[in-house]
């Protein structure tokens, strides 16, 4: 599978796993009121803040990562509903995770794509894994931001519109739900 990722990133020591990023904080403040005993998934899982805020209140979290620091802390973490898998989020191997989930996290949406077929692929990925109404979460920064390298196309909140509007054979609806965070809900 060609990705963008190469085992620099793979091997990257993450400066966020101490801190937690502005754009994470804002997702994170919209969505744990949110669960009530609901199945999520986050993609990149950087310091697990996620999963450390909404393990009492969530069914399941999974999470993934192709960086081993989060994925080592993830797992050193211990805690009971909390899954860490080394996945690529362009590669079908996301399809073989376990669940359905209610929420999809993804702060870095379109950063990393290579191209807009990647692009595609995690999307549809993403799609079935979602249960019906399930919720795609993102933050705009994570449209604006992109790695070097990527040819991704979609980096405003206009162009996701587009993309869904013209790729997606599901019936799908985003929302904007503060100023920078925003769901894409299955219908």
């Amino acid at each position: 599978m060609n990705t963008l990722y190469n085992e620099d990133l793979r091997n990257h020591n993450a400066s966020w796993i101490d801190n937690i990023t502005n754009d994470q904080i804002e997702v994170n403040d919209w969505l744990v009121p949110q669960i009530n005993k609901h199945n999520i998934l986050f993609a990149g899982t950087g310091n697990s803040s996620l999963a450390i805020q909404t393990h009492n209140t969530a069914n399941l979290i999974d999470g993934f990562t192709i960086i081993r620091s989060e994925y080592d802390l993830g797992v050193k973490l211990g805690i009971p509903n909390y899954r860490v898998y080394y996945v690529d989020k362009y590669s079908d191997e996301l399809l073989g995770l376990p669940n359905q989930y209610d929420f999809i996290v993804d702060i870095n949406l379109s950063s990393y794509a290579k191209d807009i077929e990647c692009f595609a692929r995690m999307m549809n990925n993403y799609l079935a894994l979602l249960k019906p109404q399930g919720k795609i979460v993102s933050h705009t920064n994570g449209l604006s931001y992109v790695y070097q390298g990527s040819q991704s196309y979609i980096t405003t909140i206009n162009d996701l519109v587009v993309f869904l509007n013209t790729c997606s054979r599901i019936p799908l609806e985003l929302t904007m739900e503060t100023n920078n965070v925003f769901t894409i809900t299955k219908l």
